[in-house]
């Protein structure tokens, strides 16, 4: 009898840490989720919003956008079936493969040639 009374004090813990959990995510979800609606609506009517707002907001869009791009590789690298050190060198190695672009990205901006092939990503002719 009181192995069953453990087996649901247990089962009632793990529901309501999975409830927490979600609510958890949801909460850490909105502030991005409001800010994506506030920008989308600031794209649609751009008359409508002020400078400093629209400033805010591709600040906080470049802010988050790095964060986004890891959290969208980690979910991925979660997938991939295999030993789990198998999941942290791919994760790592993407994550790698993004900080040499940036870097390669930051080194061709200060060449003479960046106005060039910022034009040409610009209006896509290569």
């Amino acid at each position: 009898m009181s192995s069953q009374a453990i087996d649901r004090e247990d089962s009632a813990t793990a529901v309501r840490s999975e409830g927490t959990a979600w609510l958890r995510a949801c909460l850490s979800a909105s502030a991005p989720a409001a800010a994506a609606a506030v920008y989308s609506l600031a794209a649609l009517h751009p008359e409508r919003v002020s400078d400093s707002l629209g400033q805010g907001l591709a600040l906080y869009f470049l802010a988050q956008l790095p964060l986004a791009l890891l959290a969208g590789v980690f979910s991925a690298a979660m997938y991939v079936e295999g030993p789990p050190l198998r999941r942290v060198l791919i994760y790592l190695a993407v994550v790698g493969a993004g900080v040499g672009a940036g870097w390669a990205g930051m080194k061709s901006a200060a060449s003479a040639f960046a106005p060039a092939v910022g034009g040409a990503v610009a209006t896509q002719t290569f």
